[in-house]
């Protein structure tokens, strides 16, 4: 994130979760770790672990 978390954004990424979770069952993903991360780099230079998740929430 280019700020740090607020309150929304953790459940915004809760919701993601569930939308997963709901996708493609529980046969595919047997845990999650949910985490919002103030970052200045670039995504290009992130640590990307085991991937991303993005999404654009429009108001």
């Amino acid at each position: 994130m280019d700020r740090e978390p607020l309150e929304e954004d953790y459940e915004s990424i809760s919701s993601v979760e569930t939308e997963m979770f709901s996708a493609v069952g529980n046969d595919f993903i047997s845990h999650s770790d949910l985490e919002c991360i103030h970052e200045i780099e670039i995504i290009a230079n992130l640590d990307r672990l085991d991937g991303f998740v993005y999404v654009r929430k429009e108001y």
